[in-house]
């Protein structure tokens, strides 16, 4: 009976149509196209990677093609880098975290102190405030704006014991940016690790820290795969031992690779590289658009969250954009935005517009959860229960977004998004 509910359930899924959505929910995943789906099928048999026979060492020249277009697109030498292949990204910042943890206390003899941004990804920072709950290491949160982070900020952070920087490339919520590269140069000698997850694939990653990981399902390849790119001194100084032990990916990271897996993902990345240049173009467009409509629709009543305050805002109905103004050093597909209406509630919005075949994200619940990153920015409390993402794709297109932008506009006007009125 169990596996009947189970192949019912699974008819049920079958049958959904989703060639009319329009999804907007990019930074959470996004859409695979057939090109790679093609790819991932043809790899299903033949065999392990790590085996003798013919097929096997056709894995194997997938594995080292993917390895190699990464370091060139990525722009570092394979003999200065290792490329692990994992379950993507929350399993490499364990893996970074986690090591170096470790690896710094044997060979130091004492508590190793690691500073990251307070509006990192809940995979990294449930497991720095578990690794400092246990006493394992001291640990530095930099407060975080609607702006990049500063080498100042980051300067006034540093310690004797300092054995790890991790902030991340870009926010998955706000978009928002850090110049790596500038903050890397605060402290050289101390090894300094990004979350790639939502830059990688968006814009062009260029190699300028000791390691970053991403995930692969953020690019329009399969989901549970993803990379770390280490320095290989950075596992040598500090002598670290593999997160998962096993012969594969050097020795750093075992079990028998998802060859289907990473063919999707070399085809992802393939597809996501070609004409990049173009489709940040695109894509920039396509959110220039909305903000314009929005601001036309709206006129006084739109503003960005740095002007939130110095402007007087009457509508019953405002939008304020919570991100740098003019999206300054923001990731070119994304735009997170609060409805600014009494009562409005975010899960709402995003079910109306569900109904109407449109996906868009939710940078908060209404019931303005704690974990919620704006809510960490210091977003007026207000403001919480209307905040949407929208994170845009090349697959995307102008008719798509002209149909969002009208859809939307009615949805967050209608009395159907407000939560009831309290006696």
């Amino acid at each position: 009976m169990f596996f009947m509910f189970l192949y019912i359930d699974y008819m049920a899924m079958s049958k959904i149509d989703d060639s009319d959505i329009i999804y907007l929910d990019n930074n959470a995943t996004t859409i695979v196209p057939q090109i790679v789906i093609d790819s991932m099928v043809k790899c299903l048999n033949l065999g392990n990677p790590s085996g003798l026979y013919k097929s096997a060492k056709f894995c194997q020249e997938i594995i080292k093609t993917f390895r190699d277009e990464i370091a060139k697109i990525c722009e570092f030498n394979l003999d200065d880098y290792m490329v692990l292949f994992n379950s993507g990204a929350s399993e490499g910042v364990n893996h970074i975290i986690n090591a170096t943890a470790s690896a710094y206390t044997l060979e130091m003899g004492k508590i190793p102190h690691i500073i990251v941004s307070d509006v990192e990804h809940s995979a990294l920072m449930k497991c720095v405030d578990k690794l400092e709950n246990d006493g394992k290491i001291e640990l530095s949160k930099i407060k975080s704006h609607f702006r990049p982070i500063t080498p100042s900020e980051l300067k006034q952070e540093l310690r004797p014991n300092t054995a790890l920087i991790s902030i991340m490339n870009a926010n998955n919520e706000t978009g928002i940016i850090n110049n790596v590269a500038e903050l890397k140069k605060v402290a050289p000698n101390i090894p300094f690790h990004t979350d790639a997850t939502q830059y990688f694939g968006k814009l062009q990653f260029k190699m300028n820290v000791d390691a970053f990981c991403a995930s692969f399902h953020k690019l329009h390849g399969p989901k549970g795969c993803g990379l770390l790119v280490i320095k290989k001194s950075f596992i040598d100084g500090y002598k670290m031992c593999p997160f998962i032990c096993g012969t594969q990916n050097y020795g750093q990271r075992g079990g028998t690779e998802p060859i289907h897996d990473i063919a999707g993902s070399l085809a992802a990345f393939r597809f996501t590289n070609h004409n990049l240049v173009d489709k940040i173009d695109k894509i920039s467009r396509m959110r220039a658009y909305i903000a314009a409509s929005l601001l036309n629709h709206y006129k006084n009543n739109f503003t960005f969250i740095e002007d939130y305050n110095k402007n007087k805002m009457n509508g019953d109905i405002n939008i304020v954009i919570l991100q740098p103004k003019n999206f300054e050093h923001t990731l070119p597909n994304t735009i997170l935005l609060s409805v600014d209406r009494a009562r409005i509630c975010n899960r709402a919005i995003r079910n109306a517009l569900e109904y109407k075949n449109i996906i868009v994200g939710l940078g908060s619940a209404c019931s303005k959860g704690a974990d919620s990153i704006v809510k960490t920015m210091g977003i007026p409390e207000h403001l919480l229960g209307g905040v949407i993402r929208i994170s845009l794709s090349d697959m995307n297109t102008q008719d798509e977004i002209e149909k969002f932008v009208k859809t939307f506009i009615e949805v967050i006007e209608s009395d159907k998004v407000l939560l009831e009125e309290k006696n």
